[in-house]
């Protein structure tokens, strides 16, 4: 009995990792790209204490617009030169670890790990996010995940344990958070999910409204501190040059260019061959608003607010590919996991005969989703030629 218990683990994990070396070898043969060249170049044409002084006053401007990512790429170019191999090899293993945060949050969130295994699996590949694994000009949105979740996970689990983040905590999450930041501006969403989380999972620890004033000092302690580097990030950020200077990182706030950020974006996750309209964009967003709260789950409230509101840093700006909106997968894979766990679930418990055949129907789901995603991967192979040395 107890071998069977770790059996089934351990075959997920081997099945996802297979999958994921599987559709990513090819990343070995890759060379560098312009914008890698230019990373490079950006990370080491500037003195090393330049490069510290910017990661450590995240919230000014420097000459490294992403000051983390800099330490990235010089780091591996001071030990290995003009070599793309160790680049990719890092990149991939980060990657890795952003599986695994995927699973521990997804986990955490829906209290399952059957959710958990299947959120990994759906971030561990996706076609429309092929640069992610075969650029590593990428790496600022590969290294933002890995910190943003690294520190979104930190907190889960010492919330859930219901206890308050002491300050050594809070230093170490707020570390982790500055390091998000200092890979790629996305990560400011991260006070926002903390409320949500606050409210959805522990309502009761705000207390009465009389008293509320004290929550941000005892158990939101972490959501202030949080929200007052976002708020010192912004405000410095914004103020002198830096990329809010560049005229394709300046938000247009109307709705015509949400649509024409939303709409391609739908269209490669959902690997649509045309563009989406917009009627298809406001469906989509209707129909799984209402499936969450009509089913009144927590962890697929959480993950539409994700997947709805992880995007505003880049919704109101001139429209990137989908490899740019890889924390807000996150969300969808949340979404799209949890539904297919509960979703089976209620199944099982309205035709109990049914229950019997669970682990073969379990299979079957996780073979056919690895299966598709692999296909998918085989459609979209030629798309990464100009990345291949032939």
């Amino acid at each position: 009995m107890r071998r069977g218990k770790f059996l089934i683990p351990l075959s997920a994990v081997l099945s996802i990792a297979a999958y994921f070396v599987i559709l990513t070898k090819d990343a070995l043969l890759s060379y560098f790209d312009p914008d890698a060249c230019m990373n490079i170049y950006r990370s080491w044409s500037f003195p090393a204490a330049s490069l510290v002084k910017a990661n450590l006053l995240f919230f000014l401007n420097s000459h490294f617009y992403r000051p983390m990512g800099s330490v990235w790429y010089r780091g591996i170019f001071d030990l290995a030169g003009f070599n793309p191999l160790p680049f990719i090899v890092l990149n991939l293993l980060v990657l890795a670890a952003n599986i695994w945060f995927t699973y521990s949050v997804c986990r955490r969130l829906s209290g399952s790990r059957e959710t958990g295994a299947l959120a990994a699996l759906l971030i561990a590949y996706h076609g429309s996010f092929m640069p992610l694994y075969f650029d590593i000009g990428y790496a600022y949105d590969v290294l933002c995940y890995f910190f943003y979740f690294a520190a979104l996970l930190f907190y889960i689990r010492i919330r859930s344990r219901r206890r308050t983040l002491s300050w050594w905590q809070l230093a170490a999450a707020s570390a982790l958070y500055i390091c998000a930041l200092n890979a790629k501006e996305m990560a400011v969403t991260l006070p926002v999910f903390l409320v949500v989380y606050e409210w959805f999972y522990h309502r009761d620890s705000l207390g009465p409204l009389r008293s509320l004033w004290r929550w941000p000092i005892t158990h939101g302690r972490g959501v202030l501190v949080i929200g007052l580097l976002t708020l010192v990030f912004v405000i410095g950020r914004a103020s002198g040059s830096g990329l809010l200077a560049n005229s394709a990182y300046q938000p247009v706030f109307s709705w015509d260019r949400l649509m024409a950020t939303s709409r391609p974006f739908l269209s490669e996750l959902l690997l649509w061959p045309n563009t989406v309209s917009t009627g298809a964009v406001l469906l989509i967003w209707l129909v799984l608003f209402a499936i969450a709260w009509a089913t009144k789950s927590r962890a697929l409230k959480f993950a539409w607010l994700f997947l709805m509101l992880s995007v505003i840093p880049i919704a109101l700006i001139q429209p990137r590919g989908a490899a740019q909106y890889y924390i807000p997968l996150f969300g969808w894979v949340l979404y799209a996991s949890t539904a297919l766990v509960q979703g089976t679930q209620y199944l099982l418990a309205k035709f109990p005969r049914a229950t019997q055949f669970a682990p073969v129907r379990a299979a079957a789901l996780f073979l056919g989703l690895a299966a598709a995603m692999y296909l998918d991967r085989k459609s979209t192979r030629l798309n990464s030629s100009h990345l291949v040395i032939s």
